[in-house]
């Protein structure tokens, strides 16, 4: 199967120049707006193709889809044929889908899926994708994902976590292995010729992974286990997979990624009995106020300050401050309305009020706080500590004045 860019580009191009003259089957709505028909898959894991899911036509080609506006991951449209509307984008030759409609079932996938939600561990350092009708089940080490079905066909995917101590080993031409050679290499699966070890970029950021797999002559099911390293620690995810359920898990995966601990060796998080009164800086402070959420805060009055939308990793309004104009990428230090929780349970109480200061080994300063009915995060070089606190002491919701 290969990549249609170059052909859906050019029918792009022929229906914009030439009317009514040429319209393909696929593209039959105009220049602005198309349809593909076709299967609906989400992208492999190590898949390097642009956007998040593909459309397979009847022949067998591929078109990469994306959607801000629908869930392309929903059990009803995966593995399913499905017809598709949009417009292709020009930046990248990805379909941007605005609407979907099931023509014909073909997947028999039985696990009843939720929506596709966003789990975060900060004490095991991962964030991934899951149904939020999924029981999540917390360890020590250990989380694991599992559905809840009553014909007990439950499947789940567990994400694990272990130290290993990393030495690189260097050979004679100067070459050193890699963690994961190294590591694979002390379980004696590198020299195994019954493991088959494959590699994958797997995740948000595209994470080095190696892969090996296991059948049985009695079951169509394959165990999948992936490994990821980690500053001294392996990640093991785990799953037991047959073809129906491919999409489901590759999904979850698609989600994955590295976020920052709660506590680590290079943070220091300040202890709770800590009580300080209010920094004093030189710095003559301005009010602004965020009317999507309802609060007033100060920044430098000879600064700059702009608002943008959230993103995807939790952050729902972002402001930027700098002492220059701030489209011009001068951005110094951030103030973030954030969804997730407040990392950690140590505070430091300053002026009456509590919050969790994070002073990292790079020389960013965090400071997290909790402000009627939302969570805050400013960060910004250590330098400005004094300031930071300052601005997190300022913010006030509207309804209390």
């Amino acid at each position: 199967m290969k990549i249609l860019f170059t052909k859906v580009a050019l029918l792009f191009v022929l229906v914009t120049f030439t009317g009514c003259n040429f319209i393909d089957e696929n593209f039959k709505d105009g220049p602005d707006l198309a349809n593909l028909t076709g299967v609906l898959s989400v992208q492999e894991a190590n898949d390097e193709y642009p956007g998040t899911h593909l459309l397979t036509d009847s022949s067998d080609e591929l078109f990469p889809l994306r959607s801000t506006l629908i869930n392309l991951g929903a059990a009803q449209y995966l593995g399913n044929k499905v017809e598709l509307s949009g417009v292709l984008s020009s930046d990248d030759n990805v379909f941007n889908v605005t609407g979907v409609q099931v023509l014909e079932i073909l997947s028999d996938v039985k696990v009843t899926l939720g929506k596709l939600s966003e789990y975060k561990n900060t004490d095991l350092g991962f964030e991934i994708s899951y149904y939020d009708d999924w029981e999540v089940r917390v360890e020590k080490e250990t989380v694991s994902f599992s559905s809840l079905e009553e014909d007990d066909s439950n499947v789940s995917l567990i994400v694990s976590q272990h130290p290993f101590k990393y030495e690189p080993v260097i050979d004679d031409e100067g070459n050193s292995d890699t963690p994961l050679e190294a590591y694979f290499a002390s379980e004696g699966w590198l020299d195994n010729p019954a493991i088959a070890v494959s590699q994958h970029q797997l995740g948000i950021d595209k994470l080095p992974a190696w892969e090996i797999q296991s059948s049985s002559k009695l079951s169509d099911y394959v165990d999948h286990r992936y490994f990821l390293y980690r500053d001294t620690l392996i990640y093991e995810i785990s799953f037991n997979s047959n073809d129906d359920l491919e999409d489901l898990f590759a999904q979850m995966l698609s989600g994955f990624r590295f976020i920052g601990f709660s506590m680590t060796e290079d943070v220091d998080v300040l202890d709770s009995t800590n009580t300080q009164d209010l920094p004093d800086i030189d710095l003559e402070l301005t009010t602004f106020e965020s009317l999507p959420y309802l609060f007033r805060g100060q920044y430098p009055s000879s600064w700059y300050y702009a608002g943008s939308a959230g993103s995807d990793n939790g952050v729902l309004r972002h402001y930027g401050f700098g002492d220059k104009p701030l489209d011009e990428g001068n951005e110094i230090l951030s103030l973030d309305v954030i969804s997730t929780d407040i990392p950690g349970s140590a505070t430091s109480t300053i002026a009456g009020r509590d919050y969790v200061e994070i002073f990292s080994a790079s020389g960013s300063y965090t400071v997290y706080s909790s402000i009627g009915n939302h969570n805050f995060r400013l960060s910004g070089p250590s330098e400005y500590q004094d300031l930071l606190i300052k601005m997190a002491a300022s913010i006030y919701p509207l309804e209390e004045e």
